[in-house]
């Protein structure tokens, strides 16, 4: 589905697009999307260089793109939040700059468009990972991650019943697919994120200064950017501590 060029993907998606595009006598149209589609990932990539953040690869969409990262999970959420919002800046800061040269009406049509698409919360566009990391703030880890999850299924839902009022668009299609089966694969993946979350607390101190009390042993309560005491019974334990005895009973079984 995809096309390598070292960190950078190109989807087939965007292939199918620009013929489309061509063959229609629409390339104007897609030159205009590409241009706000790259002022756009540049934000998050001119923002995670600033933190230094590891960018695993970039996958070009027709709709936007996709930076995504090899990092911790339990980097600061002011970061992660910032690196989010970078792209629609940026993209708003572009398309006021640009819009001075290119007369087009169409180019703040398309620019209105892409950002607001790329900002509904459907996984894996730029929505559902603002409204995550606001969850964090206020939630678990693992209560912000289903909650999202659940959240994007339902708008997605709501979306393609919205869009069964137009014309069939073989392209918008296309779309919803490929956001259906991001869904899915980020479903599936649930159990391993959250056990990454917890491994790399256990395998790295992080000095995070606030401190949230945790009674039993639901480390589906543990919230980023905290760090936690486990109370069992009249025992109490840090986070660390715990992690140890858990990930240490996992290796004995």
């Amino acid at each position: 589905m995809k096309e390598k060029h070292g960190k950078t993907q190109i989807h087939l998606l965007f292939y199918v697009f620009m013929i489309v595009s061509i063959m229609t006598g629409y390339f104007k149209d897609f030159s205009m999307i590409m241009i706000l589609i790259f002022i756009h990932e540049c934000g998050h990539i001119l923002m995670s260089s600033f933190f230094h953040w590891n960018i695993e690869k970039i996958i070009i969409l027709p709709f936007g793109g996709l930076t995504l990262f090899h990092e911790s999970l339990n980097r600061p959420l002011k970061e992660e939040l910032l690196i989010v919002l970078a792209g629609p800046m940026m993209q708003m800061i572009g398309y006021l700059l640009l819009k001075c040269w290119i007369k087009d009406s169409m180019f703040s049509y398309y620019h209105y468009l892409i950002l607001g698409f790329n900002l509904l919360p459907i996984v894996p566009l730029d929505g559902s990972k603002l409204f995550q990391v606001i969850g964090n703030y206020v939630l678990s880890f693992y209560e912000s991650q289903i909650l999202t999850l659940f959240i994007s299924m339902l708008t997605l839902f709501c979306l393609i019943f919205y869009c069964l009022t137009y014309p069939f668009n073989f392209i918008l299609c296309l779309t919803f697919f490929f956001l259906f089966l991001e869904w899915k694969r980020e479903y599936q993946r649930r159990k391993f994120v959250f056990s990454k979350f917890l491994l790399e607390r256990y395998q790295t101190y992080y000095p995070f200064k606030k401190y949230k009390t945790i009674f039993g042993e639901n480390t589906k309560k543990m919230q980023r950017d905290y760090r936690h005491v486990f109370y069992q019974g009249k025992k109490c334990y840090s986070e660390r501590e715990f992690l140890h005895r858990m990930f240490d009973f996992k290796r004995k079984l």
